[in-house]
């Protein structure tokens, strides 16, 4: 017995008339979040900070857990993904407070401030007594 193969263009329908061209999610998330990303920066609501952290949520999880994947010294406090996707929001916020940038623009000024921020934490704490000597 073969197996005899079935071509696919047969289950290809043409769209609907009138229908509206299909998008991915994809693209519909991103156009979302920067209606969202607007709506936050114009108003500065609570509601608006919260629908677009809402379509962000995935990215705040995304970077959290790569910025914590460096080894982190012996001395340092290492923070949680939790605390770091809350720095990675209280700069959001700024940004939404400050001048006009696009989201995109946002999440990566977000980015690099809690990578400072971790840099900094990972270095050792000076010893008090060295500094006096």
């Amino acid at each position: 017995m073969s197996i005899v193969p079935i071509p696919t263009e047969l289950f290809v329908y043409p769209p609907l008339a009138g229908a509206a061209p299909a998008r991915s999610p994809k693209s519909r998330s991103k156009a979302s979040a920067a209606s969202a990303w607007a709506a936050w920066e114009a108003t500065e609501s609570a509601s608006c900070r919260s629908e677009f952290l809402r379509y962000v949520s995935s990215w705040t999880e995304g970077t959290a857990a790569q910025l914590l994947r460096q080894s982190w010294p012996a001395s340092a406090v290492r923070p949680s993904a939790l605390e770091v996707q809350e720095r990675l929001c209280r700069y959001l916020e700024a940004a939404a407070r400050g001048g006009h940038v696009s989201y995109l623009e946002a999440l990566e000024q977000a980015r690099r401030g809690v990578i400072e921020e971790l840099r900094s934490a990972r270095r050792p704490a000076a010893d008090p007594d060295l500094a006096l000597a």
